[in-house]
């Protein structure tokens, strides 16, 4: 059961850095709380221990809830996944040239 949960705890914490640096976030927050729930998970105290796995759930869900919402595309010049409203990637920082020309003519306007 040990080895199933540190299993779900790093697959999920996979998922969520790589869906936190698509959505314009660093990934640190995310390795960070899934090696805390990890070491909590193994320590030796059974307090902390049986409330390690509810802390994660709870940690899943909040970000679930609060993430910027949006769909994701590819990115045209290095094809990793970005939210489609956001002006350049995250990943490889080029300006989406449609999106900038939106928001120019927007400013024009005013």
């Amino acid at each position: 059961m040990l080895w199933f949960k540190i299993g779900f705890y790093i697959i999920s914490g996979l998922y969520i850095a790589n869906d936190f640096k698509n959505r314009n976030y660093g990934n640190f927050i995310a390795i960070l709380i899934s090696c805390l729930a990890i070491v909590l998970e193994i320590s030796e105290n059974l307090l902390i221990n049986k409330y390690a796995f509810l802390f994660y759930i709870c940690y899943l869900i909040a970000y679930f809830t609060v993430r910027p919402k949006g769909e994701l595309i590819y990115c045209g010049n290095c094809f990793k996944k970005k939210l489609i409203y956001k002006e350049y990637c995250p990943h490889c920082f080029a300006i989406d040239e449609n999106i900038a020309n939106d928001e120019m003519k927007k400013i024009e306007i005013r």
